[in-house]
Parts: C-alpha cells; structure tokens; sequence
C-alpha cells in the first residue's frame, strides 16, 4: 500500500510519508520489502528530501552495498541523487574498490552504477585503483564485469590502460574464462591501432600446430575472441587471418569458419564449402543452407585418424547449429552481475 501511495498517491501524501519514513531508512534498506519502498521513495520526492534520506546511510554504505537488498537502494541513490550529495559514499569506498567492492556479487553492480552516474572528480579514484589490478580484475568472476563497463562506457584514455595491460597476454588471457570477455571487449572498443595489434599478437607468430592461433581456435574461451577478431579486423587482416586459417586445414576449429561474416570461404582439402555469410541465423531461417551445409559434410572424405563426419556431428554445439535447434547458452553468464534492481515499476 505504502509502494502504490508513492507511485500514484499526490505530491502531499508522498511528501508525508517521505516525512514517516525518515529515521527508519537504514533497517527498511536491508529489508526484502522496505527495500523496495525506499527506492520508488528516492524517485518520488524532491532532491532537498532525496538528501536527507541518504544521509542515513552514511557510516553504513560498505554494509549496505554487500547486503542482497541493501545494494538495490545504494544503485538507485547512486541513480536519482545529485552526485554532490553522494560524496560519502565515494570516501567509503577508498581503499575498498579492488578487493571488497569489484570483487563482490553486489559490489561490481554499485562500481559499475558509480562510474555511469557520478563526476569525473569523482571516478578518478576509483578508476585510479581499478587500473592498478587490471589484470586480478579481469580474471576475477566479478570484477571483470567491471572491466568490460569501462572499455564499453569509459573514456578513451581509460580503455587504452586496459588495452595496454592486455596487450603480451593475449593468448593467456582469452583462454581464461573470464579474462577472455574483457578481451573480447579490449577488440570491440579499442582504437583501430590498438585493435591491429592486438591482432597481430595472435596472427604474427609462427604457423602450425603450435601457433597462438591454432591454440586458440581450439580452446574453449579463446575460439570466441578469434571469431570476435574476424568481425572487427580490417580487410587486410581478416584477409590475413582467413588465410592462415585455410592453411591450419583439418587443425583448425569448425566453429571459427561457420561464424565468418563476410567472407566466403571454400575449403576444397577439408571437403566443407561454406558460403557466406552462413551465419547460424541463416543456418535455422533456410533449409537450402542446411542442407548444403549437410551435403557438404556427407562428402567430407580426408585420412584424419578420426572419422570426420562422425567427430564434427559428435559437437554437440555444432550438430545443434545445422539441424536449426536452439543453442546452448555460449557461456555460463547466469551470474552476470549487471545492472539489475527490483523493478519498482512492479507493487508489491
């Protein structure tokens, strides 16, 4: 009753409770149902109103911030209130981003809000410790969502710290489970000169089995930022790839040729033609390129040790790709700790 008063009540009932509620901010905060009261309260009353009711956190923000309902509030204070009203939660957060906040389920989500919402005087220390343990953070299960943020909404000259700390480990890294979607972003939202070296770290090496590229195709994580480093490579390189791609032959991984966007691919020696683009979209919307695909696979004929066309349909996620089912999830991202809060659009 108290939630449907301040979404449709008038501005004197708002104001009235606003006034009840002052006081009891903190424990409704860590409350399951108070939580979500005191969030559509910060985005019903004026800001004069909005800073006094977070004033109550203050000396309770890190409790607050590691707590499953309390977090909620910090985001939508971090949100609604003037930045300049917000300054004590940043003085809490001194010392604490790296181990305690980025590392945390609930912290990495506050960090992330912080860093969209907040001046740049403000995030300045906060990046500053963020760029300090780039890469604890990357391979951390919530901290490196915090990394992605910055390459995806942070400034340029913060993405080039990232890109920097990446750089040498490129192929250690993407084969991390999480490291490897902050390099993925590291090839998304790079400059083009940053992204070309990148590329070049794994395509200049040493052709064969025991290339960087081949590692890669092959693994797990790492096939992911290959297939990313086709889309965003400029045609020189793509071209540059594609060919040392067709040269690895049976080596190379099936997955990498099937996600190619825009290059038409015709590999004779392995017995598969792929016509571009025969991207999985294409592969569940047509069934001329589902069976040209299958065609294809049925006339696969190499002396590989192991049967061709019973190892590939053994891939599961590829044998799912052809016969037009729905894939399995591309990574385990059921813990993704984004931006999520309780709808408040939602009555209780």
């Amino acid at each position: 009753m108290v939630y449907l008063f301040l979404q449709f009540g008038s501005m004197d009932q708002k104001l009235a409770l606003a006034t009840r509620i002052r006081g009891h901010v903190l424990p409704l905060a860590l409350q399951m149902y108070g939580c979500r009261v005191i969030q559509k309260a910060l985005e019903s009353i004026s800001p004069d109103q909005q800073s006094e009711m977070v004033k109550e956190l203050d000396g309770h923000v890190l409790k607050c911030v590691k707590d499953q309902n309390g977090n909620h509030v910090v985001q939508k204070c971090i949100e609604c209130v003037q930045p300049q009203s917000l300054q004590f939660i940043i003085d809490a957060f001194k010392g604490q981003v790296v181990y305690v906040l980025s590392t945390h389920p609930y912290g990495c989500r506050v960090i992330q809000r912080i860093l969209e919402h907040c001046t740049v005087e403000q995030t300045m220390p906060i990046l500053e410790e963020l760029h300090q343990s780039t890469e604890q953070l990357v391979q951390d299960q919530y901290g490196n969502y915090v990394i992605q943020h910055v390459l995806e909404h942070g400034r340029s000259e913060d993405k080039s710290k990232i890109v920097s700390e990446i750089r040498g480990k490129v192929l250690a890294l993407s084969q991390h489970k999480f490291a490897s979607n902050v390099v993925e972003k590291c090839v998304t939202h790079s400059s083009r000169a940053e992204r070309a070296l990148l590329i070049d770290e794994v395509c200049c090496q040493n052709d064969g089995p025991h290339s960087a590229l081949y590692t890669m195709m092959k693994d797990q994580y790492a096939n992911y930022v290959v297939q990313k480093m086709i889309d965003m490579a400029e045609p020189g390189q793509r071209k540059i790839i594609m060919h040392k791609v067709k040269t690895l032959k049976g080596l190379c991984s099936f997955r990498i040729l099937m996600t190619c966007p825009q290059d038409a691919v015709n590999i004779r020696s392995m017995g598969v033609r792929l016509l571009a683009p025969l991207t999985i979209s294409c592969l569940k919307r047509s069934h001329a390129h589902v069976s040209a695909a299958s065609s294809a696979l049925r006339s696969y004929s190499c002396n590989y040790t192991v049967p061709p066309l019973q190892s590939l349909c053994s891939h599961k996620r590829l044998f799912k790709q052809l016969i037009g089912l729905e894939l399995e999830p591309r990574r385990s991202d059921i813990d993704d700790p984004g931006p999520q809060y309780y709808d408040s659009a939602q009555p209780l």
